[in-house]
């Protein structure tokens, strides 16, 4: 009898308090003490870092970040290389200018502002191939060793990529 009424009170009853009667009762029912959240996050880093953070998966992340790494180098000589190859055409340019102005046969004040584009393009490119090659130098010197991932994941310094971990 008493099931039926439970039944029927429990249909007549929104979800919501439904849900919240049976947590008072599941609380009142649990005999242990709540632990704080820190611990929990604690323990579940230190899992993830133990599964994760292992010698094979380490040395994929590396082969991986060095592939990246040197598809960037050469990507930035073949850019380095287009650029080269414009700054010869610049200079070959303004070589035929000037040997024509050597020649007599136009005036400079009729090449002056050509003169002036091309050298302004050329300072352009090189300043620009400059910047490519030391961003090809600096990614090249980037290049990571597994080994030294693993030192670095020995004893304090992994204690402190979890503590980064955790507060991240």
């Amino acid at each position: 009898m008493t099931g039926d009424w439970n039944a029927r009170a429990g249909a007549n009853l929104g979800i919501r308090t439904q849900l919240r009667v049976l947590l008072r009762t599941e609380f009142r029912k649990c005999s242990g003490s709540p632990v704080e959240k820190n611990v929990i996050e604690r323990g579940v880093m230190a899992r993830i870092l133990n599964v994760v953070l292992t010698e094979p998966n380490l040395e994929r992340l590396v082969e991986l970040t060095n592939k990246v790494l040197r598809s960037r180098v050469e990507s930035s000589k073949a850019e380095a290389g287009v650029i080269e190859r414009e700054v010869v055409d610049v200079r070959k340019r303004l070589g035929r200018l000037y040997d024509v102005i050597e020649k007599g046969e136009l005036v400079l004040t009729d090449l002056a502002p050509r003169i002036r584009e091309l050298r302004d393009r050329e300072k352009t490119l090189v300043r620009d191939l400059q910047a490519i090659r030391a961003t090809a130098s600096e990614n090249g010197a980037k290049l990571v060793q597994a080994d030294e991932v693993l030192k670095l994941l020995d004893g304090p310094q992994r204690l402190a990529i979890s503590r980064h971990a955790i507060a991240a």
